[in-house]
């Protein structure tokens, strides 16, 4: 069996990290100059919509690369969090969940009209959630028993419902050209939560898992944040286009740093 080393875990995410700054630094170039604020569509007889497809195509391309390279290394036992990025960045994520609890109350109990039933189903679980990452924060090895299964299952429940009202929602500003990529950030991180939670559960065999699953969600969880969230959050700051859920976005730019942290202390065989 070929075992991929913690040394060409970090080499593998630095190369993704490193193309996915240059993808959106290129996307933040196309939001000031191709692309019409008020609908999202690229200026008509520009071809830098195709471009912007190449790289994203790329960009996943690489992820299933790095995936086949890990395909006959074993998961570890469990994920632990010894390290102070794990711990610092678990309670960044901690932090904006209960952010989030707090600002989704104040938007229900400030609103004019219908119940929004997906921001209901958000706060509600911005509480398991905040306290998934308040465990790993308090603990260095988990124990694999349901409650804290299920806890991890939370956030990716909670990112499960947020594909779902980015799917439906189809009058949001930037929606034709935005609403993909969120989608497959969005997708990435639920899968990356649900991998997660499979580290809690006893299974027979563990070291049988192939780590290659995780290592590709966990990538792309660092990867399309930094080609939808961070452009999209930089060209809002200079009052291009207007961000319309800030604290959301932070959030999905805090469990980047959260998967980034995982994928680089990963304890190997």
């Amino acid at each position: 069996m070929v075992r991929v080393n913690g040394r060409k875990i970090k080499v593998m995410l630095l190369i993704a990290a490193v193309a996915a700054i240059t993808v959106g630094f290129f996307r933040a170039f196309l939001l000031v100059n191709y692309i019409e604020p008020e609908t999202g569509f690229y200026i008509s007889g520009t071809n830098m919509g195709r471009a912007f497809d190449i790289m994203v195509i790329a960009l996943v391309l690489m992820i299933g690369i790095f995936g086949f390279l890990t395909r006959k290394s074993p998961a570890p036992e469990h994920l632990d969090s010894k390290s102070t990025v794990v711990v610092f960045t678990s309670a960044l994520c901690a932090f904006m969940y209960m952010s989030l609890f707090l600002y989704g109350i104040y938007k229900i109990a400030g609103s004019q009209g219908g119940v929004n039933y997906f921001l209901f189903a958000e706060i509600a679980l911005c509480v398991p959630c905040c306290l998934n990452h308040i465990s790993v924060c308090s603990t260095e090895v988990r124990e694999k028993n349901t409650p804290h299964a299920l806890l991890a299952m939370s956030e990716a429940i909670f990112f499960g419902v947020r594909v779902i009202e980015v799917f439906m929602d189809t009058k949001s500003q930037i929606n034709v050209s935005q609403r993909s990529l969120e989608l497959l950030m969005l997708c990435s991180m639920m899968l990356f939560f649900l991998l997660e939670s499979a580290f809690l559960v006893n299974r027979e065999e563990e070291n049988m898992k192939s780590l290659s699953k995780y290592f590709m969600s966990g990538i792309a969880a660092v990867v399309f944040p930094m080609i939808s969230v961070l452009p999209y959050l930089a060209v809002s700051l200079f009052w291009c286009f207007e961000a319309q859920f800030v604290v959301m976005d932070v959030v999905e730019c805090c469990v980047m740093l959260f998967a980034a942290s995982r994928l680089l202390t990963l304890k190997l065989n």
